[in-house]
Parts: C-alpha cells; sequence; structure tokens
C-alpha cells in the first residue's frame, strides 16, 4: 500500500475527528413547575430538544407532584433532586439555555416580582443575572382544574402585566406549540 496515501487518509480522519470534537453540546436546563396544561405535547418537544444537548432537568416540589417524575423519564437528561442540598448559584452557571416548559401563575408571580424564595427562582434568577437565554412556555399559567379568565378581565390584565414584566427581564414568553421551535433556533 502506498505509504503517502495511508498519510493523507490518517491527515483527514484526525481533521475531521477535530472538527467534530471542537463543537461544544449545548447545555439546557429544564425547569418544570407543577401545570398540566398541553402536558403531552411539551413533554414531547422536550425529548426531542433532548436529543441534541446535555440536559438537566429541576422539577419543583409541585411538579414532582402534579407531573411525577415517570411523566418525564422519557427525556434524556438528569434529574436534579430538589431535597434542599442543591446550590443555585452552581445550578444556574451550568446551562447555555434555560426552558421552563411548565410555567405556573405562581412561578410568573414569583419571577416578575424577583422573589428568589425557592430553590427554582433562585436558579432562574440566577441565569438571569448570567444573561443565559431563557424561554417560558405560558400554556400552564391557568391550571386546567380552571377556565382561564375572561380577556380584559383584571385577572387576565394582571398577569399580562407579569408576562410584560418577565419579557422585559429579557425571558422570551411562547406557547407550546412553538416552544421546540423557538429553543431550536437559540440552539443552533
Amino acid at each position: 500500500m502506498d505509504k503517502g496515501l495511508v498519510e493523507e487518509i490518517v491527515r483527514e480522519v484526525v481533521s475531521r475527528y477535530s472538527k467534530k470534537s471542537d463543537v461544544k453540546t449545548k447545555k439546557v436546563l429544564a425547569i418544570f413547575m407543577g401545570g398540566d396544561r398541553n402536558l403531552d405535547k411539551i413533554v414531547s418537544a422536550a425529548q426531542n430538544i433532548s436529543k441534541n444537548c446535555a440536559m438537566r432537568i429541576l422539577m419543583t416540589k409541585s411538579a414532582e407532584s402534579i407531573i411525577g417524575p415517570q411523566k418525564i423519564s422519557s427525556i434524556q437528561a438528569e434529574l436534579i433532586k430538589n431535597d434542599g442540598r442543591q446550590n443555585p448559584t452552581e445550578i444556574s452557571s451550568w446551562p447555555d439555555i434555560l426552558i421552563i416548559p411548565v410555567l405556573t401563575l405562581n412561578g410568573l408571580s414569583k419571577i416578575s416580582n424577583l422573589m428568589p424564595d425557592s430553590l427554582h427562582s433562585n436558579v432562574i434568577i440566577g441565569c438571569m443575572e448570567r444573561a443565559i437565554p431563557i424561554i417560558a412556555v405560558r400554556d400552564s399559567i391557568w391550571c386546567s382544574c380552571y377556565e382561564p379568565p375572561a380577556i380584559g378581565s383584571a385577572l387576565f390584565r394582571k398577569v399580562e402585566e407579569y408576562i410584560t414584566q418577565i419579557k422585559g427581564y429579557g425571558i422570551k414568553v411562547v406557547d407550546g406549540m412553538y416552544f421546540e421551535k423557538e429553543v431550536k433556533n437559540i440552539l443552533e
């Protein structure tokens, strides 16, 4: 066999391998809150997103109760146990992007009022401080046990005010049908 040809093939293989290893795997942190609207679609989108990144999931206590770890087990991710021993600074320093597939009214009010009184709100505020892109899905702001308030009602206007406020902090708020596309746009 021609020695020059072998050397050329080796150089090409090493060059291609080096290019692949230079590509940084994006790190995505997903915070699930305890909502239940459009959950199957949201979990499916998160599952698709997890195929192309390194993902960690933090579930709030209410998410553990309402959604449960079994419901999200199809997502390729490391589950961060919310047992009171986590360091929110370390968690919020890890991701390249933060996604909130299930944003609840409670979570929305904590974020809009910058209330770091729980692990998840501390992590979200930490990501905001670090200018990490954040996408939140608004589908579960109203739990399925109640009808959403009438458009134009005082409650509806207040929630829209909160949404406008967190958008002002740089958080992208989307409907669930656009969630996967918006995340992929940032990851690319």
